[in-house]
């Protein structure tokens, strides 16, 4: 019988190790109030109320002319009394036959019901004339009709993204109350591994894994305290681990987490903390070690980079939204046709990485070739997961497969 890991019966399914991380994880409870200029990747830790109407008065759509709908009909002339502008608004009122010159945006003059555009109005010196049967509030956005005043907007546990701040600044929001930033501590173990600026010597790589992972926590809106790359000793692991529990709310390690003669990770996760979950049915990415050290939360992902990646795309970066107050992004998974073979062995769900794209109207996909899990490339030219279910035994070209995609635009 084949030993791929593939074939353990005790691997966890992803779905039901998600299901039970995510139930047993603490939320962030410290607040503070910034700036919104501030709070942009930030979570909302209040319930965003609209202060008043939205709009707050009748406004116009377009640029014409205000007038009276239902009087406007018994006259063949109109006399322009005004105008009303954008933050300068007419301040009086219109009276049948009256018609006053508004812009898009300006407020609509007591008396005034809709709006005539400009092209469809014929002007002499002072006066107007209009098409007929204008209906009544054409042309106008009426208060309210956005949003009555005292309405649920946004409820805490969103994250502020350039539209959120957006709106909070149309409001009149100078500042929202925000969880605190999760403190996320990091390091690499691996006596293989060397810093990008060094030179490679003979069996050693460049650690990457605390770059990418490092990144990933930027931009999410958290704060990151990299403990650097340490050395294949048990003794130093443990220190480093206990010092960054006592700093941190969360800390990520790469590397170690296997049952090799230098991987001391699970070890010491039993000795001085938890480990909750280890073997996931999850490809690439397994081994990852979940559990804490004196109460903060701990992930100790792969050491293959595209393991390290994919594991904190799928298992991390949810966990991490829950602890940090924000509400937990329900991946939207869509069908699409595959183009190319893809091999692979029931047993474990497979992330692997593809490019989407659109032909002829079809949502089409292939793969970006090898799907080794030290090889980074494969990651870095896809635009998507291509999600294979425990039981699939392969794909062939025209099959309909499920794709989760990534950052990049189709």
């Amino acid at each position: 019988m084949s030993q791929d890991s593939c074939f353990q019966a005790n691997l966890k399914s992803v779905s039901n190790a998600l299901d039970e991380l995510l139930s047993n994880l603490s939320i962030q409870t410290n607040t503070e109030y910034v700036a919104i200029e501030d709070a942009l990747n930030r979570i909302l830790a209040e319930d965003i109320i609209t202060k008043t109407a939205l709009p707050q008065w009748h406004i116009s759509a377009m640029d014409g002319i205000a007038v009276d709908a239902q009087s406007a009909d018994e006259y063949d002339q109109l006399e322009i009394i005004g105008k009303s502008l954008a933050g300068a608004p007419y301040s009086g009122s219109i009276e049948a036959g009256q018609a006053v010159i508004i812009t898009t945006g300006a407020c609509l003059p007591d008396g005034a019901t809709a709006v005539v555009m400009k092209e469809q109005c014929s002007f002499s010196e002072n006066s107007v004339t209009l098409p007929k049967a204008i209906k009544v509030w054409n042309h106008v956005r009426k208060t309210g009709t956005e949003m009555a005043s005292g309405s649920l907007l946004l409820e805490a546990g969103n994250r502020v993204n350039q539209h959120v701040l957006g709106l909070l600044a149309s409001l009149g929001y100078g500042q929202v109350k925000v969880y605190a930033h999760l403190k996320i501590g990091i390091f690499s173990t691996g006596d293989e591994l060397v810093l990008p600026n060094e030179e490679l010597g003979y069996g050693e790589i460049y650690d990457s894994n605390r770059y990418g992972i490092k990144a990933f926590c930027h931009k999410l809106g958290y704060l990151v305290t990299d403990y650097g790359l340490i050395e294949d000793s048990p003794e130093v692991i443990e220190q480093v681990m206990l010092k960054a529990a006592s700093e941190m709310d969360v800390l990520i390690t790469s590397g170690g987490v296997s049952v090799g003669e230098a991987d001391h990770i699970v070890p010491i996760l039993k000795r001085i903390g938890d480990l909750d979950q280890w073997k996931l049915a999850i490809k690439p990415g397994k081994p990852i070690a979940i559990g804490k050290v004196a109460g903060c939360q701990f992930f100790g992902l792969p050491g293959n980079p595209v393991s390290a990646m994919v594991t904190f795309d799928i298992i991390v970066t949810p966990a991490l939204q829950k602890m940090s107050g924000g509400k937990v992004t329900q991946v939207m998974e869509i069908a699409a046709e595959c183009v190319t073979e893809l091999r692979k062995k029931p047993g474990r769900k497979e992330y692997q990485r593809g490019f989407a794209y659109q032909e002829n109207g079809t949502l089409k996909v292939r793969s970006t070739g090898f799907q080794g899990s030290a090889l980074l490339v494969s990651l870095v030219e896809a635009n998507c997961y291509i999600v294979l279910d425990e039981e699939c035994s392969g794909v062939v070209s025209g099959d309909k497969v499920n794709i989760q995609l990534l950052d990049s635009p189709l």
